[in-house]
């Protein structure tokens, strides 16, 4: 039963591997954008200009840490139980009584019109990745039953 399991779950994470070879369109590109992996999987990506070179980025780590990001942006907001349950209660109440959240509005609102194109178009690119990837990260069938939620 046990191998079994490992089974189930080594194909579940090698059809959630992002495709490392081909040509993939991805809406909101200005322009082409190249994404080479060297020896060791590292991605360099090429583009012409920011808006690309920044949605390529949020494209390539979602695909590689869709799962991480996920959790990431739900500890940081208060809203993790959502996504694993009474469990991270507490550590949601935590996040939300010491206004995290609300910080990081604060913060974000200081920023320059670049600044914040950078970032719109990062989850620009996460996003993209969400709406196209072949199967969930393997996390989610671990942890949350085979559910995807989207933060």
């Amino acid at each position: 039963m046990a191998d079994e399991v490992v089974e189930m779950l080594r194909e579940a994470a090698r059809e959630a591997l992002p495709p490392l070879e081909g040509q993939l369109q991805v809406g909101g590109l200005h322009g082409p954008v190249e994404v080479r992996r060297d020896r060791w999987g590292v991605p360099h990506i090429g583009a012409s200009n920011l808006h690309d070179l920044f949605l390529a980025q949020g494209f390539v780590a979602a695909s590689d840490r869709y799962f991480q990001i996920e959790l990431l942006m739900r500890y940081s907001s208060g809203r993790l139980s959502e996504l694993i349950g009474a469990l991270t209660l507490p550590l949601d109440r935590f996040v939300r009584t010491l206004g995290w959240p609300s910080m990081a509005a604060r913060h974000v609102a200081g920023w320059d019109e670049m600044s914040l194109d950078n970032v719109r178009a990062f989850w620009s690119g996460v996003g993209a990745w969400g709406s196209q990837m072949t199967a969930p990260p393997v996390e989610y069938a671990i942890l949350v039953g085979g559910r995807r939620n989207r933060w």
